[in-house]
């Protein structure tokens, strides 16, 4: 069974993940001011044959409403993570968009809230719409990978220490 341990990036990490291990930082790097002290930190205790895997929301163009409500600091482009990966001391070995089905969706409603800024609601999908998105983000597993996508609402990211 894993262990989680309470930490805040990019100072107080616990010294327990100085072993050997692989990090998920899934939608998190969003949420850090320091995104690119942050992965120094990381990187300063990745042993050279951990991995990170990354995910967080992409095209900086798309940002709404929807990211102020959840505290997001930025949206990334492939070129943007791969800098600031590279700027830390990261290599990436994968990187690709993902979450392309729902663009068709979710891009009209981002524009439309920075044309028309609302009270939305952050409230929880119904659960029959969210098992409607959840089989239609399943979908996209089998092409994850084997097509690269020019854009879509996130970004993955595979990485090592150099």
């Amino acid at each position: 069974m894993a262990e989680v341990y309470p930490g805040c990036l990019p100072d107080n990490i616990p010294p327990a993940l100085g072993r050997d291990f692989d990090l998920l930082l899934l939608d998190v790097l969003e949420h850090i001011a320091d995104d690119r002290g942050s992965l120094v930190r990381i990187a300063g205790l990745t042993p050279p044959a951990g991995k990170i895997l990354i995910t967080m929301p992409a095209c900086q163009w798309l940002w709404s409403e929807h990211d102020q409500r959840h505290h997001h600091k930025r949206r990334y482009s492939k070129k943007d993570l791969t800098a600031v990966l590279h700027d830390s001391g990261l290599i990436v070995s994968h990187i690709t968009y993902f979450n392309r089905l729902l663009f068709p969706l979710a891009a009209p409603a981002r524009l439309k809230q920075k044309m028309t800024p609302s009270r939305a609601s952050m409230a929880s999908p119904s659960p029959l719409l969210n098992a409607c998105l959840e089989k239609i983000f399943s979908l996209e597993e089998k092409w994850l990978g084997r097509f690269p996508l020019p854009y879509s609402l996130s970004l993955l990211a595979v990485a090592r220490k150099r």
